[in-house]
């Protein structure tokens, strides 16, 4: 079991080596996500005035709570971390594919050897 504060202690690690602890806080939870996916990185709009998106909770699918595949969730987190590093610098990109904001922000930090750290 990985446990909510491993991943806090994970999120703030990661946010220092990856984007020089520019990443906003963010709660991380277990519980039901709003989509089907294991992981989502849920925000709300700053306001009607504001086009600013601020990134506020990590939600894992509960069910990875029990899961012995530690670094899958690992990995889901900094999946999620790409996403709110693009919320929260107003780029939002719900895309995946490879020619996406998120797909070049997920490669940038996969080349700066953050899933090797999983092996």
């Amino acid at each position: 079991m990985i446990s909510v504060k491993y991943l806090q202690a994970a999120y703030d690690d990661y946010n220092r080596k990856y984007w020089q602890g520019k990443l906003p806080k963010v709660t991380i939870r277990y519980g039901k996500c709003i989509t089907s996916s294991d992981a989502v990185a849920e925000t709300f709009s700053g306001g009607p005035l504001k086009k600013k998106y601020i990134p506020y909770e990590i939600v894992f699918n509960r069910e990875l709570k029990e899961t012995k595949f530690e670094c899958y969730t690992v990995a889901l987190l900094l999946h999620e971390m790409c996403h709110v590093f693009l919320h929260n610098t107003g780029r939002v990109s719900l895309s995946h594919s490879r020619k996406s904001k998120f797909h070049k922000e997920l490669k940038r930090i996969y080349d700066a050897g953050a899933f090797l750290e999983l092996l």
